[in-house]
């Protein structure tokens, strides 16, 4: 059986302010224009996780600074630390050029309504932009089909760290959407296994037609190479024999 002190100092723990949490350790990519609906929902999950979801409550009222004309409140007081804490987690997650939008803010609901009229419609149009370069991207030839993946990869990622959903379908798309002529027979050829392709398979065989590509391109300039030095080299000799016969059929005229 517990006894009084051992539940007063369960109660004190279970009550105690989460001050020795981490947020880094959730919150590990700072706010910035790009991934605020990210950032959004790790940081409620924090929130929540911690009991602390009401600090950004529209409808939640806070408790009254007194009880009657002059006691205190110790629930205010509570409450009071609860918004330094989380508006203290806030800060420490979000990156300089966010911090003007939040600055002397105490309160934690007037930080986060602040940050979502600020950066809710950036990150939509941040998204607009990442979508039309996805849809410009092209794979030329000084421009290696590794470094073209990474590429495709490094704007999807951003996309999906802006909560934009991109399925695997739609990270082939973008991939071969930028591909050149060249491609085309790796095209013709994946229309037919569409249905059983994924992207890491779809990244293996255009490596194989690159290094494909690239050693009949080799090839081509062997031959040209070889063509022309043998063309050379017979020039000369071809010329000779042309002057010998005109010289004896001249002979044999006279």
């Amino acid at each position: 059986m517990v006894g009084r002190n051992g539940a007063s100092a369960a109660a004190n723990i279970q009550n105690a302010l989460p001050t020795t949490f981490n947020i880094l350790s959730w919150c590990h990519m700072p706010l910035s224009k790009s991934n605020y609906i990210w950032w959004r929902d790790q940081f409620t999950s924090v929130l929540l996780v911690h009991d602390l979801g009401h600090l950004i409550d529209e409808t939640y009222v806070p408790p009254n600074k007194t009880i009657g004309d002059d006691i205190p409140n110790l629930d205010y007081n509570r409450w009071l630390k609860e918004n330094y804490l989380v508006v203290g987690w806030i800060k420490a997650t979000i990156s300089p050029p966010i911090c003007p939008v939040i600055r002397n803010e105490i309160f934690a609901l007037v930080v986060w309504r602040k940050l979502e009229a600020a950066l809710s419609s950036e990150c939509k149009q941040y998204t607009r932009l990442i979508k039309d370069q996805l849809c410009t991207l092209k794979k030329t030839s000084d421009l290696s089909m590794t470094d073209y993946i990474v590429q495709v990869k490094s704007l999807v990622d951003s996309l999906i760290a802006s909560e934009t959903i991109v399925s695997e379908d739609d990270l082939i798309n973008y991939t071969i959407d930028g591909l050149g002529d060249k491609f085309n027979n790796f095209l013709h050829n994946l229309h037919f296994q569409r249905d059983s392709m994924t992207f890491q398979k779809v990244f293996g065989i255009l490596l194989q037609e690159e290094h494909l590509l690239k050693r009949i391109k080799k090839s081509s300039i062997v031959d040209v190479v070889e063509g022309t030095a043998l063309a050379t080299s017979r020039g000369p000799r071809q010329n000779f024999k042309r002057r010998n016969t005109i010289k004896k059929e001249k002979q044999q005229s006279a």
